[in-house]
């Protein structure tokens, strides 16, 4: 990063009634968690930032289950996780008018004219 852009990564969300942001650190940071702020009717909350971000809490988890410590998740929250993953997919799928989800690419060879490019 050079002294003349800062990054901004955020997320908002507006509803009927209530808002919220979160202000994401740069994910190669380590510089501690995102701030969420929720605001209702007369009353706004703040959450964070915290010590570690999720990303290293993930790490952090898998260290304790490999070590011996701790619980992993059962075995219907992981598949809820992979449910709501792919339920995100398809509606991301949806909004740009295909049915379709890429599982990724061979980035190692150039793509030719007739293959299909999807965002």
């Amino acid at each position: 990063m050079n002294g003349t852009w800062e990054p901004s990564w955020e997320f908002e969300a507006i509803g009927d009634d209530a808002a919220l942001k979160i202000d994401f650190t740069p994910s190669y940071v380590h510089a501690g968690s995102a701030t969420a702020r929720i605001r209702t009717s007369g009353k706004a909350t703040v959450l964070g930032p915290f010590g570690h971000n999720g990303y290293e809490g993930e790490w952090r988890k898998l260290a304790e289950l490999a070590a011996g410590k701790g619980t992993p998740p059962s075995a219907d929250t992981v598949i809820h996780d992979l449910e709501f993953a792919l339920a995100i997919a398809e509606a991301a799928a949806a909004r740009i008018g295909t049915d379709r989800i890429e599982t990724g690419t061979n980035d190692s060879e150039p793509l030719n004219d007739e293959q299909e490019v999807n965002a």
